[in-house]
Order: structure tokens, then C-alpha cells, then sequence
């Protein structure tokens, strides 16, 4: 089996990026032969970057972008079309598609590419961009959602489940139940409840001035947040790493009170908050169908209502005054995340979805 795994090019790298990254790894090691692909390339001159700037509409195909492409198609040979995250580049993948006869599958991340109209928003987004709909298979790897598009009339989509790599975001056992240092990990936009964390962050400094955050991740707000630590003279209570490697981020797991995700309407799971509690880091996060499948109150972290500083800030406050609770849910949560999230029973899933999609296809590579 051949599978060519396309990703948007990771500008800001978040949850989509990392599984893609593990998920060309284990396929590969399970015995798939996989290229994982982007359009972006390196660029080094300001001509280069002015051309590359020039042929990346989001609206319109990009020839340059089709013939790359159509090119990384026709010399890997795949079985398989897999498209990991398709929203930059959708117009010219979609152009390009169509000179193959090859099955292709895409992996619904967020609410951008939900492959069915689920809300009026989402309706009038499918009218208006139909060249995201590239896919004719799409894997839904939230149980609520693939739920939800099933109830909708949604057809050609399947469950995988995201999994998680306990052999590397391993378990430490020992745990500073004393700290005041919360963590966020991720992109950096509205939609991730970056502002509301800052704004409940302002809050607990009044009842606690010992409290820090660390914010690792990039994205369109990070010059604002920049302006408001200096504005609000904030700067000895907010780090701002930017993006950091896989390593530096289990550290910073190992080395945190609380993990907080405070996503707002969109997040269809935050694979971020799984990667915590399998390190051991207690996590409080926003109240949303997704999230609710590996965040449950009580047994493996606590949930708040999205969009709310004011109970965010109460709930952190409660779970930093509780150190008796977060050691509990530590340990259970490590023990769900293992037990429901196996590697190997969702690449062994993804595999066999491979194969039958291909055989229901039966389709060759047009030479």
C-alpha cells in the first residue's frame, strides 16, 4: 500500500500538523510505504519570496501548485490520496485531482472542512467554497461529530479515532503539587480562547499574584498579545515561547501546575489536552462535544463553559487550590488515554480503510 499524505504548509503548527507528522511515522512502520507532501518550499531571495507570495491565492488554482502536485503524484504512484489538512492550497489540489483516478480521503480536523452543511455558517461556507469539498471519503476523528454529520445525512465519512503516543509523552511520576504555572499549547487565535485565557489570567492575578503562563505556539495574534503583556505590564507573568519542538513541549508538560484549553465553538477534539494528561499534567479545558471525549469532569480534568474568563479563572483557581485532585486525576487520566487512544488500533483502522477504499475504487493511477 502506497498512501501520499498531503498537509497544508504548517505556518502555524498545531493539532493537524501533529498528526500528521505521527501518523505518516506509524504507517511507515507498520509497513506502508507513505510520502508525506506540502506545496510550500523553501525560499531564500525576495524575488523567490514575491513569486511564492503571488501564487498562493486562496481562492483561485495555482498553476505552479498543480503541476507540483500532479508531478509528486505521477512519480510516487500511491494507491491512495490521503489529505491531512486542505485549505490553502484547496483550489489547486482539487484542480490537480482531477487528472487521477485515484481514491482520496481527507481527515476532518475543524470546522473548516466538515464535509457537510451541520449549521447555517457552514451551510453558506460549502456555497461559497465548493473546491474545499476535494475529497470523496472523509475520517472524522471525533466520535460527537461523526455522530452529529451521520444525523445529518452525511455518507462516505468513517470514525478513527486520534490516538496517542504514550511511549513518548510518558508519565512522570514525580509532580510539583505546589506550582502556580499554567500552560497553553497551541495555535494562536481567537478561536482557540487565547483571550479568554489572558483575560482569566488578569483575573487570578488579583487573588494571586504568584500565578504564571507559559504560551507555546504561533499564529495570527501573537504581535497583539506581545503589545497587551507590554501594555498591561504583564511581562513578568506571561512567557511567550513561540513555536517549540515536540521535547521542549513534554518538558514544559513535566514541568507545568495546569494545562488549560480554553477553546471556543470550533474545536472539534484538541489532541493537545490528550497529550497532556498521558504526561501526567492535570488539564482544565472549555466545555465542548469533542474536547468532553477525553476531558470528563471528575475522572480525567475538569471542563468549563467556553467563552467564559470569569469561570475559567475560578475553575484554574479551584484545581491549583486542590492538589489532592489534580494527583487523581493525573493518574486516571494517563490510565483512559492509554486504554481508549491505542496507536496501533488507529493506524490498524486507518490501514484497513486504505484497502477498502481501494478496492471499492479499484482505480489505476492515469499514466
Amino acid at each position: 500500500m502506497k498512501v501520499l499524505f498531503y498537509n497544508d504548509p504548517p505556518s502555524a503548527p498545531g493539532g493537524a500538523e501533529t498528526y500528521w507528522h505521527q501518523t505518516a511515522q506509524f504507517l511507515a512502520q507498520a509497513g506502508v510505504e507513505v510520502l508525506p507532501f506540502s506545496l510550500e518550499r523553501p525560499v531564500t531571495n525576495a524575488a523567490g519570496r514575491l513569486k511564492a507570495a503571488l501564487e498562493r491565492p486562496h481562492c483561485f488554482p495555482s498553476a505552479s501548485g498543480i503541476q507540483c502536485f500532479q508531478q509528486a503524484v505521477q512519480d510516487f504512484q500511491p494507491d491512495v490520496i490521503h489529505l491531512n489538512k486542505n485549505l490553502r492550497y484547496a483550489p489547486s489540489i482539487k484542480a490537480a485531482l482531477r487528472t487521477f483516478n485515484l481514491p482520496v480521503v481527507a481527515t476532518v480536523h475543524d470546522h473548516f472542512t466538515v464535509p457537510f452543511p451541520i449549521d447555517a455558517k457552514n451551510r453558506l461556507k460549502r456555497w461559497i467554497y465548493p473546491f474545499r469539498h476535494c475529497a470523496k471519503y472523509h475520517i472524522i476523528p471525533s466520535r460527537s461529530y461523526y455522530d452529529l454529520l451521520k444525523k445529518r445525512g452525511g455518507r462516505d465519512i468513517v470514525y478513527i479515532p486520534n490516538f496517542i503516543d504514550s511511549q513518548y509523552w510518558r508519565f512522570k511520576d514525580c509532580y510539583d503539587s505546589a506550582g502556580k504555572n499554567l500552560l497553553y499549547v497551541g495555535r494562536l487565535e481567537p478561536l482557540k480562547g487565547i483571550w479568554v485565557l489572558i483575560d482569566a489570567l488578569r483575573l487570578l492575578l488579583k487573588r494571586d499574584p504568584a500565578i504564571q503562563l507559559t504560551i507555546i505556539g504561533q499564529g495570527s495574534q501573537e504581535h497583539k498579545i506581545r503589545q497587551v503583556i507590554d501594555r498591561k505590564k504583564l511581562s513578568g507573568h506571561i512567557k511567550l515561547l513561540g513555536y517549540q519542538p515536540p521535547a521542549e513541549v513534554l518538558r514544559q508538560y513535566h514541568g507545568s501546575t495546569l494545562l488549560v484549553v480554553p477553546s471556543l465553538h470550533n474545536e472539534l477534539f484538541g489532541l493537545v489536552g490528550l497529550e497532556a494528561q498521558a504526561s501526567g499534567l492535570p488539564v482544565i479545558a472549555s466545555d465542548l462535544p469533542g474536547i468532553r471525549e477525553w476531558c470528563i469532569p471528575g475522572m480525567t480534568g475538569m471542563t468549563v463553559p467556553p467563552g467564559d474568563a470569569r469561570q475559567l479563572a475560578d475553575g484554574i483557581e479551584k484545581m491549583l487550590h486542590d492538589p489532592s485532585l489534580r494527583q487523581a486525576l493525573r493518574k486516571q487520566a494517563r490510565a483512559y488515554a492509554e486504554a481508549n487512544y491505542p496507536v496501533d488500533q488507529a493506524i490498524g483502522k486507518l490501514i484497513g480503510f486504505y484497502i477498502q477504499i481501494f478496492e471499492n475504487d479499484s482505480r489505476k493511477l492515469t499514466r
